[in-house]
């Protein structure tokens, strides 16, 4: 195999695809969080499970979830389709995206359709990882839990990431 060196628009995806996979894993986890706070009575599985089992089993669990937090928060009412959205997008990112042949990272117009997902992608975790989390912590406090200042810090890590388009050159087609 020959290596060639990427160009500044290959590096700048490469870039963030990085910053997509940490988004999406801080995602997952505030998921695997709020299904066991809030569904565990009725899905003792964990997180892992919940990724492997069909799409009726999840869609059926985040629909336990979904009620659950509406019982005790205010969430928008397309929360749930956001959601499913993000979970469909984020198994096309990590099973397939690189299989299909508009997202090319040889080319710059296949880097530019990847930057343009990804960074739809990094919204999508950014909006449903913030709502879990806010119901997390708030029902964790509800229930006498005392959160340390080190484990809110460890929660808001998403937050902090850089805007997906923080020093990156995109050219136009």
């Amino acid at each position: 195999m020959i290596y060639v060196e990427p160009n500044d628009i290959q590096r700048s995806t490469t870039n963030l695809i990085g910053i997509s996979l940490y988004a999406v894993q801080l995602t997952e986890r505030s998921l695997g969080r709020a299904l066991a706070l809030f569904t565990a009575e009725q899905n003792p599985h964990s997180s892992e499970d919940f990724f492997r089992h069909n799409n009726a089993h999840r869609k059926a669990t985040l629909g336990r979830l979904v009620l659950k937090l509406r019982d005790g928060f205010n969430l928008e009412t397309d929360f749930l389709d956001r959601l499913e959205r993000f979970l469909s997008d984020r198994n096309r990112f990590i099973h397939r995206l690189f299989f299909e042949e508009d997202f090319d990272l040889l080319t710059d117009e296949g880097c530019i359709a990847t930057d343009i997902f990804l960074a739809d992608l990094l919204g999508q975790a950014s909006y449903v990882h913030d709502i879990l989390q806010r119901a997390t912590m708030d029902s964790m406090q509800s229930r006498g839990i005392v959160i340390p200042d080190e484990l809110i810090e460890n929660l808001s890590h998403l937050s902090l990431l850089p805007s997906p388009f923080h020093d990156v050159h995109k050219p136009t087609l």
